[in-house]
């Protein structure tokens, strides 16, 4: 995960540096909500407020460690819990709230996968998808789901049944990887796409481009290799 904790933080930090240099006036304030599983007790979640200082969020996602106390028959994690930390003890005062969630693993419980799971009744607190999803329904939080891993599947699944339809992010700038290629006819592509949907439109940052001509595009393009 350390490295999607990372592409997340660079995300929302050339965002935040766009929003603010194109508009001065638009407050933007931006949070984290870590979980990890329940047996690393005191270290489960990890919160930072809402702010607006973004070299303390900067500061503090630097600080963020991917790590859990690893059981061997446990692979599911906290998911619940951390969603409803985020939708309960954060200040969602903003009219305009949006929760990008980040995960490879699903919560316990067997309705959500076949995986080895030290909990398959589910979560322990008696945390259901149900009034976690509904929660954060009535606080109007806008939910996005970066999809890692295909462990995560029957959770979007059961998601979607509760919540409806919301946009998964990865599969969508994998798309737009194959289709600059494809369009291009090989002579470009497109990658390391990070961004935030609107409207089913994407607005993309810091991509690096690879390109036959490896004269073009910077030092990011690493010509046929790159496209390989």
């Amino acid at each position: 995960m350390r490295r999607h904790i990372a592409a997340a933080r660079d995300c929302i930090l050339q965002v935040t540096n766009y929003i603010k240099h194109t508009n001065p006036n638009f407050e933007l304030r931006v949070g984290f909500c870590g979980y990890r599983d329940h047996n690393d007790k005191t270290r489960r979640l990890k919160l930072l407020e809402f702010t607006d200082q973004y070299e303390q969020f900067t500061k503090y996602m630097k600080s963020v460690s991917a790590f859990s106390s690893l059981i061997k028959d446990d692979l599911p994690e906290d998911v619940l819990g951390g969603l409803n930390a985020a939708i309960t003890q954060l200040d969602w005062k903003s009219s305009t709230r949006v929760l990008l969630h980040i995960g490879d693993y699903p919560p316990h419980g067997h309705r959500f996968s076949n995986i080895r799971d030290k909990y398959p009744n589910g979560d322990p607190y008696g945390l259901t998808a149900e009034s976690v999803l509904k929660m954060m329904q009535s606080k109007n939080i806008l939910y996005f789901f970066g999809r890692i891993t295909s462990h995560t599947d029957t959770m979007l699944q059961i998601f979607h049944n509760i919540i409806g339809e919301f946009p998964e992010l990865r599969p969508t700038l994998e798309a737009f990887v194959h289709f600059t290629y494809e369009y291009t006819k090989g002579y470009l592509v497109v990658c390391d796409l990070q961004g935030i949907e609107h409207n089913d439109e994407f607005l993309l940052t810091d991509p690096s481009i690879h390109c036959i001509n490896p004269l073009r595009f910077g030092r990011t393009n690493f010509g046929k290799e790159g496209i390989k």
